[in-house]
Protein backbone atom coordinates (compact mmCIF):
# COMPACT_ATOMS: atom_id res chain seq x y z
CA UNK A 1 0.00 0.00 0.00
CA UNK A 2 1.49 3.68 -0.85
CA UNK A 3 1.46 6.04 1.55
CA UNK A 4 1.20 9.69 0.09
CA UNK A 5 1.54 12.80 1.98
CA UNK A 6 0.56 16.27 1.33
CA UNK A 7 1.10 19.62 2.85
CA UNK A 8 -1.10 22.31 1.89
CA UNK A 9 -0.69 25.98 2.22
CA UNK A 10 -4.00 27.63 2.15
CA UNK A 11 -4.11 31.88 2.36
CA UNK A 12 -7.99 32.82 3.55
CA UNK A 13 -9.00 36.92 3.05
CA UNK A 14 -11.50 38.17 4.75
CA UNK A 15 -12.93 39.03 7.90
CA UNK A 16 -11.36 37.08 10.43
CA UNK A 17 -14.64 35.41 11.98
CA UNK A 18 -15.71 33.70 9.03
CA UNK A 19 -12.38 32.36 8.28
CA UNK A 20 -11.66 30.83 11.82
CA UNK A 21 -15.84 29.28 11.79
CA UNK A 22 -14.12 28.19 7.83
CA UNK A 23 -11.04 26.51 9.45
CA UNK A 24 -13.23 24.73 12.06
CA UNK A 25 -15.25 23.37 9.17
CA UNK A 26 -12.38 22.16 7.44
CA UNK A 27 -11.65 18.16 6.88
CA UNK A 28 -10.19 16.77 9.75
CA UNK A 29 -10.10 13.35 11.17
CA UNK A 30 -9.72 9.90 9.19
CA UNK A 31 -12.48 9.15 5.94
CA UNK A 32 -12.65 5.84 4.19
CA UNK A 33 -13.88 5.77 0.43
CA UNK A 34 -13.17 3.55 -2.76
CA UNK A 35 -14.81 0.01 -3.98
CA UNK A 36 -13.41 -1.85 -1.54
CA UNK A 37 -12.16 0.79 1.15
CA UNK A 38 -8.71 0.66 0.06
CA UNK A 39 -8.22 4.52 0.54
CA UNK A 40 -7.84 6.33 3.71
CA UNK A 41 -7.42 10.16 3.74
CA UNK A 42 -6.32 11.45 7.57
CA UNK A 43 -6.47 15.44 7.89
CA UNK A 44 -6.05 17.71 10.57
CA UNK A 45 -5.85 21.51 10.37
CA UNK A 46 -2.34 22.98 11.75
CA UNK A 47 -2.72 26.73 11.02
CA UNK A 48 -5.46 26.82 14.35
CA UNK A 49 -3.17 29.36 15.91
CA UNK A 50 -3.71 32.86 16.24
CA UNK A 51 -0.77 34.12 14.97
CA UNK A 52 -0.99 32.13 11.97
CA UNK A 53 -3.65 33.69 10.80
CA UNK A 54 -3.08 37.35 12.27
CA UNK A 55 -1.20 38.78 9.00
CA UNK A 56 0.34 42.21 8.95
CA UNK A 57 -1.30 44.25 6.49
CA UNK A 58 1.14 45.77 4.16
CA UNK A 59 1.48 49.64 4.87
Amino acid sequence: MDIVRVLRVVEYVGPRDLIEKQIANSLHGSKTFGHLGEVRISAVTIGEFPEILKVEEPA
